[in-house]
C-alpha cells in the first residue's frame, strides 16, 4: 500500500463524503511526499531496466518497462500535488491534501485513474501539448502497451519496432546526449518511447529537488549510475536524476 493510502486507510477517512482536518491534511501532505519519492524510484529503476534490455534486443520488455516509467512518474506528480489515489475494493479514490477536502470516486483500472487524474489536473501541461502520431502521448504509450501484453500473441523479438530504430542504430550514450541536448525528440515517434520517459523523470528531479526531497538512496544511486556506463565510464547524462 502506498504511504498516502495507508495514512487515509489509518485515520479512517478512505470513506466517501469523509473530510480532512487542516492537521490531517498536513500528514497527509508528508506521506504523499514520500510516495513521490518511492513512484520516482520505480519510475527511474523501470527506465534503467527498459534501457538495458534495448541494448540486449529484448524490445517487448522494453516497451512495457518504458510504459510503467511513464505511469510511475506521472503518480509522483499526482502525489507531490497533494493527490491521494487509493482503492477502496477495486474502486479508485482520491482525496486531496487539504483542509476540508473529501473523497472523491474515479473511473477506469488502476492505470486510467491515475492517467485520467493527470489530464484533469494538467490539461495544459507541456507533456500533453503534443501528440505522438496524432495520440495523446499518455494514449500513445499505453497503446503500445496493451498490444505488447495483450494484443500481439507473439513478442516482436527479434525484429525492431520502428520507435525503437534509432535506440537500436546508437549507443545509450548517444542517445541520452542527443536527448538531454534537444526537446525536439520528445514528442517524435522515432525516439518517444525513450525520449519522453526521460524528460519526464528530468523535470520530476527539479520538482523533487524545488521541495528538498531526494528519493534516492545511496545504495540506490550507486546501483542505477553502475548500471548506466560503459567502456567511456558512467554517462553524465543522467546525473540529474541521481543526484
Amino acid at each position: 500500500m502506498h504511504a498516502g493510502a495507508r495514512y487515509v486507510s489509518s485515520i479512517g477517512k478512505a470513506v466517501n463524503h469523509a473530510t480532512l482536518s487542516g492537521a490531517e491534511a498536513q500528514v497527509l501532505r508528508q506521506a504523499l511526499n514520500s510516495e513521490a519519492q518511492d513512484c520516482f524510484q520505480s519510475s527511474i529503476v523501470s527506465f534503467v531496466d527498459a534501457l538495458r534490455a534495448i541494448e540486449s534486443g529484448f524490445l517487448s520488455w522494453a516497451t512495457v518497462k518504458l510504459y510503467y516509467s511513464v505511469f510511475y512518474a506521472l503518480r509522483a506528480r499526482l502525489a507531490l500535488a497533494g493527490d491521494c489515489i487509493y482503492y477502496v475494493g477495486s474502486g479508485p479514490r482520491v482525496i486531496t491534501a487539504r483542509a476540508g477536502a473529501s473523497t472523491v470516486k474515479l473511473q477506469g483500472t488502476t492505470h486510467q485513474a491515475v492517467l485520467n487524474r493527470y489530464r484533469h489536473n494538467y490539461p495544459g501541461d507541456y507533456f500533453l501539448s503534443q501528440p505522438i502520431e496524432g495520440c495523446s502521448p499518455l494514449d500513445w504509450f499505453t497503446d503500445h502497451r496493451e498490444q505488447t501484453n495483450y494484443t500481439l500473441s507473439r513478442f516482436c523479438e527479434p525484429n525492431t519496432p520502428s520507435y525503437f530504430k534509432f535506440a537500436r542504430s546508437t549507443s545509450t550514450r548517444k542517445m541520452l546526449s542527443a536527448y538531454t541536448a534537444d526537446d525536439i525528440y520528445v514528442f517524435d515517434e522515432q525516439h518517444a518511447m525513450v525520449a519522453f520517459p526521460f524528460k519526464l523523470l528530468r523535470d520530476l528531479r527539479v520538482r523533487l529537488s524545488a521541495q528538498s526531497l531526494s528519493p534516492l538512496l545511496p545504495s540506490e544511486v550507486d546501483f542505477l549510475r553502475g548500471s548506466l556506463r560503459d567502456q567511456s565510464g558512467p554517462m553524465t547524462s543522467v546525473d540529474i536524476l541521481l543526484s
